[in-house]
């Protein structure tokens, strides 16, 4: 089964190098791995490059995290497709984890839960936390499961399950339609326990505007 995996990144050139070393590192020569550049201002996509020279660098269409997932499943040309954040916060040694129970055809979906992990200390804000099981719950009761981290950064899909959903979310949300989405169409969910470190540099994430966006699509998708 032919393995790609997504990264996206914006103004990430600390962290960027050593994610896709570590992939590269942890599933060889013959995986694919696709950076989706959101329009960095800084050296992301040269680091990249000097990293991995097999590496396709994309620039995302739109703005914003789901722009470039949606970007990135637009490239990946794997059977199985992983997701992984670029500013080292998840560990790409995680990556097989994600997706073993995709390889041995016992899940459509597997959600690397940082709750059923190991979690550094301050790696998650307050805010962040309390948010996160709020979130937890509401999208649980959406799909009709329960999860623990269902905005995990770290993820990985049969192709077929996101080839058959149409996404329109363009920022944080996205995670939540492809949970929702794919528990509709009936595909196989699981989670899997993985770590999260401290990020490099600053976070992204706008509690308040990203937090309403969540809970909007929570509430129509």
């Amino acid at each position: 089964m032919r393995i790609s995996v997504v990264v996206p990144a914006k103004n990430e050139e600390k962290a960027i190098g050593t994610v896709l070393r570590e992939i590269r590192s942890v599933l060889g020569k013959e995986a694919e791995i696709i950076v989706v550049d959101g329009l960095s201002t800084d050296r992301t996509i040269e680091n990249a490059k000097q990293a991995d020279a097999e590496t396709t660098a994309v620039q995302q269409e739109g703005v914003g995290k789901g722009m470039a997932v949606r970007t990135g499943i637009k490239h990946a040309t794997g059977d199985a497709v992983a997701f992984i954040d670029s500013d080292l916060t998840y560990d790409p040694h995680d990556i097989p984890k994600v997706l073993q129970p995709i390889l041995n055809g016992e899940a459509d979906v597997v959600l690397g839960s940082r709750l059923a992990g190991k979690i550094e200390k301050d790696a998650f804000a307050l805010t962040n936390w309390i948010g996160n099981h709020i979130y937890s719950f509401l999208i649980s009761l959406r799909c009709g499961m329960r999860l623990t981290d269902p905005l995990t950064g770290l993820r990985a899909y049969k192709k077929e399950a996101l080839t058959n959903i149409d996404l329109t979310s363009s920022g944080f949300e996205i995670e939540t339609e492809l949970n929702i989405k794919c528990s509709k169409q009936g595909f196989r969910i699981v989670e899997v326990p993985i770590s999260y470190r401290k990020r490099l540099g600053k976070t992204k994430l706008r509690v308040f505007r990203d937090g309403w966006r969540i809970l909007r699509k929570i509430l129509w998708t």
